[in-house]
């Protein structure tokens, strides 16, 4: 799993998983529905390596008939345009610096079981927000007057030590290969994801596709190692668990990318909460930082260091290699 693609459908989980639990109570002298109770769901990481900031703010719902059929109303899970929504930027000190206002904004949505038809979000105007200060998210309707907030700080651009900013070969065979990462304070989790290009070239056709394969590595908190040590044969094992012999291609290395994910406090402990084991008998649990609501509003950034490419010597293990000689390289 990795934490940058989980998120939406575990808030999306436990949501439907709490109004499970109001209808099937123990308790047998309550009505099913009870009164409406304003409950927002918001999900917002901020990014300081972004232009644009987004939040997403839906609402929970619960009524009588089938809650299917209800989540394909766009009324019962968005807020109609009443909300007030803005960022409060805070320096080191406390001090208030400005107030950002985000719009209300519209973005396709994929199909499936909630509404499609539309999929409103709120974003900055561009405003760039910073590392050093932390964030106040404060969420007003303006009907009710009821205010729904949260904060964070926001996570540093992290310092990698190895690779180097610079393009060069790398070389999987004679030695471990090393990559490191100066934590900080604000980086509570991390991750890394090396994603290797390809090309698949059609011999019958002579169609060309670029492709990739992204290898991914176990998250690490800030007080674990900072290193990762590759084996001689561990790339070449990575791409054999991923790629089949095909006679129809041919295929041709490209270049690697490495991304280093980096999560905040709150979103690393969303994180381990939700990957925490849970026996049979026991409760979801359902991680929230929103007063007033559910969701999540914390922080990440990603690290992109590109313009890595084969060593010579890992190409011909590549083609010509016990365990990947197979699948077509050239």
């Amino acid at each position: 799993m990795t934490f940058l693609t989980t998120i939406r459908t575990k808030l999306l989980t436990a949501l439907l998983l709490s109004t499970a639990f109001i209808i099937h109570g123990c308790k047998t002298d309550f009505e099913v529905v009870a009164p409406y109770k304003e409950i927002p769901v918001v999900y917002g990481l901020l990014n300081a390596s972004d232009s644009l900031q987004y939040i997403r703010i839906q609402k929970a719902y619960l009524g009588e008939g089938n809650a299917l059929t209800m989540a394909q109303n766009a009324d019962s899970i968005y807020f109609p345009d009443i909300l007030d929504v803005k960022l409060e930027e805070f320096n080191s000190s406390g001090t208030f610096i400005r107030s950002i206002n985000l719009i209300r904004d519209v973005q396709p949505k994929e199909e499936g079981v909630f509404a499609s038809m539309i999929h409103y979000i709120y974003r900055t105007q561009g405003e760039k927000i910073f590392a050093q200060y932390h964030y106040k998210l404060s969420i007003t309707n303006m009907e009710t007057g009821t205010v729904f907030t949260s904060q964070t700080e926001v996570v540093d651009d992290l310092n990698v030590l190895k690779p180097t900013p610079f393009p060069s070969q790398i070389n999987w065979l004679g030695f471990p290969y090393a990559i490191e990462y100066s934590p900080f304070a604000e980086g509570y989790l991390y991750q890394l994801i090396i994603r290797f290009y390809y090309t698949e070239r059609n011999v019958f056709t002579n169609d060309t596709k670029l492709k990739y394969l992204d290898w991914k590595f176990p998250e690490r908190t800030k007080n674990e190692s900072s290193a990762f040590t590759i084996g001689n044969s561990d790339f070449f094992i990575f791409v054999a668990s991923q790629l089949e012999p095909d006679p129809s291609v041919k295929r041709h290395a490209v270049e690697f990318e490495f991304y280093f994910h980096v999560a905040g406090k709150a979103f690393t402990e969303y994180i381990q909460v939700n990957t925490a084991p849970t026996g049979i008998n026991q409760e979801i649990p359902l991680f929230t930082n929103i007063n007033n609501g559910l969701g999540i509003f914390s922080s990440r950034n990603v690290k992109l260091v590109r313009d890595k490419y084969l060593h010579p010597t890992s190409e011909a293990e590549l083609i010509f290699g016990p365990i990947t000689g197979n699948l077509g390289f050239e």
